[in-house]
This record gives C-alpha cells, structure tokens and sequence, in this order.
C-alpha cells in the first residue's frame, strides 16, 4: 500500500513538473547589455531586466543561457522557448518572430570613430552624416545580424550592394571587436551606443582614444522589446510577459537600470517615462 502511495505521489509530481512552461532567457557578447565577465558581471542592462521579469513571473521555470547571435535566429525559427529582452524589431525577422511591449527606451545610436579624426577632419562637429563619411571615402564597419534601426539600414543596405563598398559586414561581436578595428586603424567608424564606447573604456587597456558622436540621419529614440518565437507557446509568453512589464516599468528600479548606463538628459528621462505610460 505504501508503495502505491509513493508511486501516486510520484506521478502527480511527474505531471505537474511537466505541465510547466519553461523560458531561457537568452545572453550574448553585447557589453553592457549583458555583461559575462569581471566585476560587473550578469549585472549588464538587459540581465537585469532578465532578472526583473522572471521574479515576475512564478509560473514558469527559468533558466539563463548564452547563445552566440546566428543561433537565437535559428532559435526563434525553431519556435524554441527562448527570449531575447533587448531585442529591436527586424522586419527579416517578422515571419517567425514576434515581440512583447516596449521593454526598453535607449538613445539614439552614434557613431564610434578616432578622436585624433573628429577633431582634424570633422572639427569636433556636434553630429556627423554617414553620408558624409562615406562620400569621404571613410569606411564603417558593421557586425552581422545586427539591427541598427529603420533610419540607419536603408543606407548601410545600399552602400553594401555598391561595387566598392565603403561599408565592411563582418561576423564580428556586437562591438568591441569593431571598436578594436576602429582603434588600431583597420576601418575608420563603427556604429553603437554610447554607452558601449563607455564600458569599452571601462574595460580596455590604453590605445587610440575613441569617441562617440551623434548621427545626423539617426536622431531618434530607439525602443527594444522582448523577442519570441511566434505559435501557442509564444503567444501564451507575450500576454504574461506583457503584463509583467507593465506592473514593473513605470517603477524607478526599473528605469534606474536604464538612466544608470545612458544618462538622465531631460529629454532622455521624459522619452522613457512617456514611453512607458503608454500601451506600447
């Protein structure tokens, strides 16, 4: 009889295990986003908005897990049940993707560039135009499967269908590796955020100093979202991972996690409470 007891008890708890939806809340080599090694590590933007929203949501079991760029796409064709939290809307991606509301306000990208050049050849301009640099025969190096924005991708797309084109796509990291090329000469910009160009110098050793200027053709705000595959699974996580995020984003904790990489300007911090008073 006490066997029968243990067996049942067995099987119930089987059962309910396996009724459980799981998440893998995806990481890549995108500093300071998420952030792998050294003392900041795991404390990066989007592995603290991860953190916020697996507290938020109890029902499901968790699990964090690194994933090298070219395979959360091919995760996402799979419909694995996998989510990226700091992920812009793709339009290459919208047959088997599909996105939660805004889960995170950032600037608009800049351009990374040679301080020794922004001052003899662009005068420490305020804004450069990628045009510009291009018809300079400059050169701008960009990384695979990145998503640089619906101001910046046309322009890149076409200079990369010239016949010498000035744009060079490379299967390279998310930045650092193009900031390095940007440094030691081999190209001459590159395109990220500002706060990327921060924990670059945060965490390289002493080189060509590097600086971070504003786009002329990019000056809007950019807003990332949770990313999921599309299918019953999906479609079940963006009602619970929208909900979550509307009890938590208009809280200070939450947007400090933004504010304490990129900067409390006013129209930053009314850009991000805006945002995230809305249904978006």
């Amino acid at each position: 009889m006490r066997r029968v007891i243990l067996l049942i008890c067995t099987l119930v708890m089987t059962g309910t295990a396996a009724a459980r939806d799981s998440v893998e809340w995806v990481t890549e080599h995108f500093e300071p986003y998420y952030i792998a090694n050294g003392t900041l590590a795991g404390k990066g933007i989007a592995d603290r908005i991860n953190h916020a929203l697996m507290k938020e949501l109890p029902d499901y079991d968790h699990r964090i897990a690194y994933r090298p760029i070219l395979r959360i796409t091919a995760g996402l064709k799979a419909g694995d049940q996998a989510v990226v939290t700091s992920y812009l809307k793709n339009p290459a991606d919208q047959e088997f993707a599909q996105y939660s509301i805004t889960s995170l306000v950032v600037p608009p990208l800049e351009l990374t560039l040679r301080h020794s050049d922004w001052m003899s050849k662009w005068g420490g301009a305020e804004k450069i135009s990628i045009k510009a640099l291009l018809s300079r025969g400059m050169t701008i190096g960009i990384a695979q499967r990145r998503y640089y924005g619906d101001d910046l991708m046309p322009i890149l797309n076409a200079e990369l269908k010239a016949k010498q084109s000035r744009v060079h796509s490379t299967y390279a990291s998310h930045y650092r590796s193009l900031a390095d090329m940007v440094a030691r000469k081999r190209i001459d910009a590159t395109i990220g955020y500002a706060a990327e160009l921060k924990f670059y110098d945060m965490t390289s050793e002493t080189r060509e100093p590097l600086v971070s200027v504003p786009i002329v053709e990019n000056p809007h705000i950019l807003y990332a979202y949770v990313v999921m595959p599309k299918g019953d699974y999906g479609d079940k996580l963006k009602v619970a991972v929208d909900a979550a995020l509307r009890r938590i984003r208009t809280t200070d904790a939450y947007q400090d996690i933004m504010f304490e990489w990129f900067g409390r300007s006013p129209a930053f911090v009314a850009a991000v409470k805006e945002r995230f008073r809305s249904n978006d």
